[in-house]
């Protein structure tokens, strides 16, 4: 779990930095959040799932803003 995360986090940071399709970065970014989040649970580490949590919520505000509008 932690490689195929590491895999989506780097890919989205690949899509963010050539910038053609704006919204792609954040789908691979919530995998891969998720993902990790998701090892933090597994491993009792509050830090770990702390983060991820914050930056998964933060994913889906910036998906439904792309998508809604909201």
């Amino acid at each position: 779990m932690k490689w195929v995360s590491v895999f989506f986090i780097l890919v989205a940071t690949a899509a963010r930095s050539v910038g053609t399709i704006p919204h792609i970065d954040m789908w691979f970014g919530l995998v891969g959040t998720v993902g990790w989040a998701w090892v933090g649970y597994l491993w009792h580490d509050r830090a770990l799932l702390f983060l991820n949590a914050i930056l998964v919520t933060l994913l889906i505000i910036g998906l439904m803003n792309y998508y809604f509008g909201i």
